[in-house]
């Protein structure tokens, strides 16, 4: 298929609490600065839940399987 890019996209559904998401997102850009310098990661992304929910999404997209850590 046309304009497809090869690589992997991980997904993570995560639920919090709101009294926890400061937690949440210093935990989160704590995280980033050390994935950032893992060789094959090319980006990642915490969505907010719309409205008060609690269910926040996170995505991380690597080169390929054999790069992700996981």
């Amino acid at each position: 298929m046309s304009g497809v890019m090869p690589g992997l996209r991980v997904c993570f559904f995560l639920d919090v609490a709101p009294t926890r998401v400061p937690d949440l997102l210093a935990a989160y850009d704590r995280i980033r600065e050390e994935v950032h310098a893992v060789p094959g990661h090319l980006r990642d992304q915490l969505c907010a839940p719309p409205g008060d929910g609690t269910t926040w999404l996170l995505t991380s997209e690597w080169r390929d399987e054999e790069a992700f850590p996981g």
